[in-house]
């Protein structure tokens, strides 16, 4: 299966099938059909998968099929629970969960000094070239909008990958790094995690790099 996603599957067909799977589930959302709705809504998000797999999906594509996909997912769900209730729910109901009341913020609770923040943001939707933009005005916007006496640290950690993916990872990013002066291509390369890694697979990694 690996080889037909990633180098055989023809990227035009997948196109035609995931418009296909679109264009028939909002037909069977007209016909208040929730379940073989979502269902075709399953075969877009397995045809988009196949062309992300591919490398046939652009930034702005992305976007729209993200759109699009959630559009009906939204409907699924809203037509569900609009049938259940006309059925008056032959599968039961289950509780309604009480929340505890929310308790009062103490300004004696709140921190005196500076702490450390920790953001993490995923980016494995992401084509690699954006992800080093995004990186690139992370560090360069949010440094700007800190006040005077805010410190942000970047850590990049790369994890649960084994060290023959990172390297992978950064031969594919090569030609893009020669084009970041050297001290930001030397500061990416510290953020990665090296240390969580052999010294002979980090080697390896920079050796592969120049």
């Amino acid at each position: 299966m690996s080889c037909y996603n990633m180098d055989e599957a023809d990227i035009g067909e997948q196109r035609k099938r995931f418009d296909l799977f679109e264009k028939e589930a909002r037909m069977l959302l007209k016909k208040r059909l929730p379940v073989p709705a979502y269902d075709n809504l399953l075969k877009c998000s397995h045809a988009f998968n196949i062309l992300d797999a591919r490398g046939a999906v652009g930034v702005t594509e992305r976007a729209n099929c993200f759109a699009t996909m959630r559009s009906i997912t939204r409907e699924v769900t809203g037509l569900w629970i609009a049938r259940r209730e006309e059925l008056e729910h032959p599968l039961g109901l289950v509780p309604a969960h009480v929340l505890p009341p929310p308790g009062k913020l103490v300004s004696a609770d709140l921190p005196t000094s500076a702490s450390t923040f920790v953001l993490e943001i995923g980016v494995e939707e992401l084509p690699p070239d954006d992800v080093v933009n995004a990186l690139e005005q992370l560090r360069g916007r949010w440094s700007e909008q800190l006040t005077s006496t805010s410190t942000l640290v970047f850590e990049i950690k790369v994890e649960e990958h084994p060290p023959d993916d990172v390297i992978n990872a950064l031969e594919q990013l090569r030609s893009r790094l020669q084009e970041i002066p050297p001290d930001d291509v030397v500061f990416a390369l510290e953020q990665l995690g090296a240390e969580e890694f052999p010294p002979e697979d980090v080697v390896s990694a920079f050796e592969q790099l120049r």
